[in-house]
């Protein structure tokens, strides 16, 4: 990466915005773990930008759970519509605040 870092990202796009939250994947997994969700639990994201986090949420929660994903970028959220379309699920309400 060359340049200064741009805290806010609007330097790239909501798919390498997503592609950076999935290379923290591991990451998730253990922050899962000690939040031990079960399925039918609420949760929210906050911050949830492009929504790789929501969307390993709402595998854990399952289609009788809720995940709040709150973000301040519509368009973040909207890409996260996207991605829910694509993959039939259900359980994110996407919330811009």
């Amino acid at each position: 990466m060359t340049g200064s870092y741009r805290k806010d990202l609007s330097h790239i796009t909501w798919a390498e915005v997503y592609k950076r939250q999935e290379m923290r994947a591991g990451l998730v997994e253990e922050w899962l773990e000690a939040l031990a969700l079960q399925p039918g639990d609420r949760v929210l994201d906050m911050g949830s930008g492009p929504g790789f986090v929501s969307l390993v949420l709402a595998d854990r929660v399952g289609v009788g759970g809720v995940v709040y994903a709150i973000d301040r970028s519509a368009e973040a959220l909207a890409y996260l519509e996207g991605l829910q379309r694509e993959r039939g699920i259900v359980q994110i309400q996407r919330i811009t605040a």
